[in-house]
Order: structure tokens, then C-alpha cells, then sequence
């Protein structure tokens, strides 16, 4: 039986955090369509119709800005 607690440490070690080159490779530039409402993953505001957004691969959208400073 494996437990739960071996389990969260051997995910907590196995993670090795994103370096600023392979975000970026994940980013994909969307435009947003009329009926998308999309929000800000980061700020929470709305990202208007026509703008241009970045998307990951989870499909969270971001105003440029925004994923910049983040």
C-alpha cells in the first residue's frame, strides 16, 4: 500500500521549476472573438473583443502585460 504522504514528497521533488525561455515557448498568441469572454488569468479583468492575448496550453488566457510583469 503506498501512502499518501510518500506519495506528495516524491511529487514535491520531482518538480523543478520553469525557466523564462520554456514559458515562453508555451505562450501562444490568440486573438479573442466576439462571444470568447475571456478574463485575465492575472489581473481579472475582462480582455476585450479584437485584442490580441496569450494563451497556455491550459488554455488560460492573459493580457500581454499582465504575463510580462508576472
Amino acid at each position: 500500500m503506498i501512502c499518501l504522504e510518500e506519495v506528495e514528497v516524491g511529487f514535491e521533488a520531482s518538480r523543478m521549476p520553469s525557466t523564462e525561455s520554456s514559458i515562453k515557448e508555451m505562450i501562444e498568441k490568440v486573438k479573442v472573438e466576439a462571444g470568447d469572454e475571456e478574463k485575465c488569468m492575472i489581473c481579472l479583468e475582462e480582455v476585450e473583443v479584437g485584442f490580441e492575448a496569450s494563451q497556455m496550453p491550459c488554455s488560460h488566457v492573459f493580457h500581454d502585460d499582465c504575463i510580462k510583469k508576472w
